[in-house]
């Protein structure tokens, strides 16, 4: 099973390397890829985009405040008191403007107009900076909507930190004080969410151009593997291989008689046959092949050679005559 998923993968990526090589492929999908783009670019609707950033400040005289009249409070330096607690209150304030009233009094639930609050980490300038930051973002298809939430938040801000210092009866000469650094900018037009949604139709159209030659390669594939099983059917089964009849056996060698030194004729065909029963013997059963040995002291001529008639048959015998040479 793991092995054909291996193979299934391996065949896959190797057909969309093939695709990706022809230029009748890529070519077509690149255009497509690119008309798409363009056309999520322009039916993008333009955003507008304003901000502001606020930071939470004490004022001269800290966080607490004297009750006797012959030691007034020490007075501080505001810029110089920027502490944990700050960035606490700056913390529960961007939790209280995330919520889903707070975004319908403002108009920024959902629609065309979004807000965002949080302590700068959306902007580049505020990044590394650990401050009670609180930087305001409105984003609308209409300029005029975006710098309007952003000012409204600002205020609802401001009006919501008094109320709670009020209810928790701080003295009012050690309320926290939002102080804003940069002023709500005028509404600019961003490219980012058209250029984005081009991006993303860009790498759709040619992707779903891939998948198009990808599904039309394999119907080709199965049509042809159609094809052939259709002319392999029509042109029947293969003719079975027939085996070979086996050789016929060699015809036995004609007897050849000899004579040796001392006159007496010897055949060596019986000769080769003791010889071979011999060998046989030891070793078994088993065909040994056992030269024939002659005796070196005697040498072969032919002196003639004479056809004679046997009675069982007309069998051609030949005499040889053998002395030294």
């Amino acid at each position: 099973m793991g092995t054909t998923d291996a193979e299934g993968r391996t065949e896959f990526w190797s057909t969309v390397a093939g695709l990706l090589r022809r230029k009748g492929v890529v070519i077509p999908a690149l255009l497509v890829a690119l008309a798409f783009g363009t056309l999520a670019y322009l039916g993008t609707p333009k955003t507008y985009v304003s901000s502001t950033t606020m930071v939470l400040a004490t004022n001269q005289y800290g966080g607490t405040e004297s009750q006797d009249p012959t030691q007034p409070t020490e007075l501080i330096n505001p810029m110089l008191n920027f502490n944990d607690s700050l960035r606490t209150t700056s913390a529960i304030l961007i939790q209280t403007m995330g919520t889903s009233d707070v975004l319908h009094q403002l108009g920024a639930a959902g629609g065309t107009t979004q807000l965002i609050v949080n302590d700068g980490r959306t902007n580049p300038e505020l990044l590394g900076l650990n401050g009670p930051f609180l930087y305001i973002e409105g984003r609308s298809v209409s300029a005029e909507d975006a710098r309007r939430v952003v000012v409204n938040a600002q205020v609802l801000m401001q009006q919501q930190l008094r109320k709670w210092q009020g209810a928790l009866n701080a003295p009012e000469r050690t309320y926290v004080n939002l102080v804003t650094v940069v002023p709500p900018t005028e509404p600019a037009a961003s490219a980012g969410r058209a250029t984005k949604l081009a991006m993303m139709a860009f790498a759709f159209g040619f992707l779903l151009c891939l998948a198009v030659a990808y599904a039309a390669h394999q119907v080709r594939l199965r049509r042809r593997a159609r094809a052939d099983a259709v002319a392999t059917t029509a042109s029947g089964p293969l003719p079975a291989t027939v085996p070979a009849p086996p050789a016929p056996p060699a015809p036995p060698a004609p007897a050849v008689q000899t004579r040796d030194e001392d006159g007496e004729d010897s055949d060596d065909s019986e000769d080769s046959e003791d010889s071979e029963d011999s060998e046989g013997g030891e070793h078994g059963d088993e065909p040994v092949a056992v030269p024939v040995l002659l005796n070196r002291k005697a040498s072969t001529r032919v002196v003639g050679a004479e056809a004679e008639a046997s009675p069982d048959g007309p069998a051609a015998k030949t005499r040889v005559r053998s002395g030294n040479r």
